[in-house]
């Protein structure tokens, strides 16, 4: 059963490079979760928030737009 897994993740892998809708509707939602992520650190109050929540998005990938 696992190499049927790896064939939906080679056929999602390929989807997502043909079809810019597609990687653009991940890149939105990624944002969506960048954004709460970098909300609850700030309203948190935790002092150091905001510089974390810039660091971890330095570090993440940035999806493709063709």
């Amino acid at each position: 059963m696992p190499a049927f897994g790896q064939i939906i993740k080679s056929m999602f892998i390929l989807r997502y490079i043909d079809q810019v809708e597609l990687r653009q509707a991940i890149g939105k939602q990624l944002l969506k979760i960048e954004l709460a992520h970098f909300t609850l650190a700030v309203t948190v109050g935790n002092p150091r928030g905001i510089e974390r929540a810039e660091m971890d998005a330095r570090r993440s990938p940035r999806v493709a737009t063709a």
